[in-house]
């Protein structure tokens, strides 16, 4: 579990001013909020294209969290051309660390790691690229409050964040987002995000979220892409039969256990 969130939540509500209006200081609660010390949980995936044709993937995810490093697995289950593909990342507490990500391709029997400049890259034909798929470094991006607000009926920050450099820009893939974070559990729940590509914007919104053992877990989400205000992909994400803070064996967690697979 990420222990930090509870020295920065008592900071918070004894000095209800800190952070209030620190676009950094809010997006540090946000990488802190605690997501338990493990979880495995059933996903699906839903991509959408142009003529609203659906393809459908299932994915059995685990995650493990120490406090230094949260790692994640992934393993695609259905339907047959991308079973057996399973992907691993490890996301660092410790910002001067990289963070890292490997694929794993059953049909070549071989495991490619995800190198920077291939962050930008679309994560299994989906509207999210790998970047997504780890938390933001803070060092990466200045932020700016630009306006409080609400979403569903809940107050939010919104912010902006901006790469420092070129380079990092073109390593997520992102000119800029505006994140809308609920105040209340430091939850992501809306963003929009202009890409490298002239005219090509994401919306990123949180569908349904439910408190498991203490904790707020997004539970329906989705991802679309839109290019020169029209729509071009989506992608739905649905996680069920979520369990918390269960005994997880370290070894899933290693390349070695991303080849393996599901025992």
């Amino acid at each position: 579990m990420k222990k930090i969130i509870l020295i920065l939540t008592v900071i918070f509500v004894i000095f209800p001013l800190f952070g209030e209006s620190d676009p950094r200081e809010i997006m540090a609660l946000v990488n802190a909020r605690d997501t338990g010390d493990s979880a495995v949980s059933d996903m699906e995936m839903v991509l959408v294209d142009q003529q609203e044709r659906q393809r459908s993937r299932s994915i059995k995810s685990y995650m493990l969290d120490d406090g230094e490093v949260s790692r994640t697995v992934m393993f695609f289950t259905a339907p047959g051309d991308v079973r057996g593909t399973g992907f691993l990342t490890w996301d660092y507490e410790e910002e001067s660390k990289d963070d890292e990500q490997w694929l794993y391709l059953p049909a070549l029997r071989k495991t490619n790691r995800i190198a920077g400049s291939d962050k930008s890259q679309s994560f299994m034909g989906s509207d999210f690229n790998y970047s997504d798929m780890n938390a933001a470094d803070l060092n990466e991006f200045n932020y700016t409050l630009i306006q409080e607000g609400k979403v569903d009926g809940q107050d939010v920050w919104v912010i902006m964040a901006v790469p420092v450099s070129r380079d990092i820009a073109r390593e997520t893939g992102y000119e800029k987002s505006a994140l809308f974070i609920r105040k209340d559990n430091y939850m992501i729940v809306r963003a929009k995000k202009w890409t490298l590509r002239s005219g090509e914007e994401k919306f990123m919104q949180v569908k349904e979220m439910r408190i498991i053992d203490g904790i707020w877990i997004p539970t329906r989400m989705e991802m679309t892409t839109r290019r020169n205000g029209s729509f071009y992909h989506q992608t739905l994400l649905n996680r069920s039969n979520i369990r918390i803070n269960i005994p997880m064996d370290e070894n899933m967690f290693t390349v070695s256990g991303l080849e393996r697979g599901i025992q």
